[in-house]
């Protein structure tokens, strides 16, 4: 197991850091959240002001509940210094924003920003992890 943490240590390793410390861990938590709630709490009031019927809430639920867990895996893969985590970093980005793209577009709420926004994210991480995938050898 070549750990290479001479190449660690030398180079800016902060968005990394922002990202298993923080941002991978909050998604996974709020989608999974926010799994449960569509699953256990379909025929509320709050969903029926959306109109959405039991089915949708159903599916919402379930691929947040994905997305999250998929946020944690791919946390732990960082951490860990995996070789596959970037490419699991990149897909979880690409999911996320069909996931947004797709929620917003139901509710009404899909803007341009949106869009742009999760280009600009997956552009920044596919940058950032291809300079350093010599360091993912694990």
């Amino acid at each position: 197991m070549n750990n290479n943490i001479t190449g660690r240590t030398s180079r800016g390793m902060k968005w990394h850091n922002f990202l298993i410390y923080f941002s991978l861990w909050a998604a996974g938590i709020i989608n999974i959240a926010v799994g449960i709630i569509y699953l256990v709490y379909p025929a509320t009031d709050s969903f029926n002001y959306y109109m959405y019927d039991i089915g949708e809430v159903a599916l919402m639920g379930f691929f947040s509940l994905i997305m999250g867990i998929y946020a944690i895996v791919t946390r732990f893969k960082l951490a860990k210094w995996h070789a596959s985590a970037p490419g699991h970093l990149i897909a979880y980005s690409v999911l996320s924003a069909i996931f947004s793209a797709v929620m917003g577009s139901i509710e009404g709420t899909l803007t341009l920003e949106t869009i742009i926004g999760s280009i600009v994210f997956i552009i920044i991480n596919c940058v950032y992890y291809n300079n350093r995938k010599d360091m993912f050898v694990c």
